[in-house]
């Protein structure tokens, strides 16, 4: 499932799978989609668990595996797990 109502609190897009949410970005480059990603999983773990960002970061350092969906489309895409 793809979560895209604009009034949600988490940051968008997100798709939730299995009991898990799983931050996307989409940007016109690669690099970009990959930043927006990682930015949307830390703003989403530090307000589930109440986390400073700067902490979430360190966390996602070592925790963090990206998956890239569509580079050949005119807006690529990746999302974190």
């Amino acid at each position: 499932m793809i979560i895209s109502k604009k009034t949600s609190a988490a940051p968008l897009p997100f798709a939730i799978s299995h009991g898990t949410l799983i931050p996307m970005g989409f940007s016109s480059t690669l690099d970009d989609a990959l930043s927006q990603s990682v930015e949307h999983a830390i703003n989403m773990i530090a307000a589930m668990f109440e986390m400073p960002r700067q902490q979430v970061y360190l966390l996602l350092s070592a925790a963090i595996d990206f998956n890239v969906t569509q580079v050949v489309d005119i807006t690529p895409k990746a999302f974190t797990v």
